[in-house]
């Protein structure tokens, strides 16, 4: 269930609440996400499957890893429609602020006569995201993840 909070109708004490929530200090979970990190790395979707037992499902298996088309037009259908409309507009805007961050694609300067430098950006063709589901559920991390690639997939 997607919560919608108005700041401007929230009450002093629910603002300062809201704000706590950011003031978590999470240094603790350093070297359990290094472990993640590490073991992934070296074990790659075994990996994956394993921590998603762990921390969030138990039957989770590796066929679960890449979400099908299917799998998209069953979400939609059973979301209702002003979140649906809500996510939409969200994205369009997120999409808007990371365009302005798109570094050109290529760039060379002459550092001296005959001697060329530059950068070549060159998007991953795939990439996975990990969206966590602790207490409640929040599209906008899985929106703050992927509408940034989604703009470089569509420069490769």
């Amino acid at each position: 269930m997607v919560q919608f909070l108005e700041l401007a109708k929230l009450s002093t004490e629910d603002k300062a609440r809201l704000l706590r929530r950011a003031e978590k200090d999470i240094r603790d979970l350093f070297p359990l996400a290094q472990e993640v990190i590490d073991q992934v790395r070296e074990r790659g979707d075994e990996a994956l499957v394993e921590f998603a037992r762990r921390f969030d499902a138990p039957n989770f298996q590796a066929s679960m890893i890449r979400a099908a088309p299917e799998d998209f037009a069953a979400a939609r259908s059973a979301v209702a429609p002003e979140v649906v409309e809500a996510i939409e507009k969200a994205h369009a805007n997120i999409h808007k602020f990371h365009e302005e961050q798109l570094p050109e694609p290529m760039w060379f300067t002459q550092i001296q006569p005959g001697i060329m430098a530059g950068e070549k950006v060159t998007p991953v063709t795939s990439a996975a995201l990990y969206v966590p589901r602790g207490k409640g559920a929040f599209p906008s991390v899985m929106l703050m993840l992927a509408t940034p690639r989604g703009l470089l997939a569509c420069r490769a």
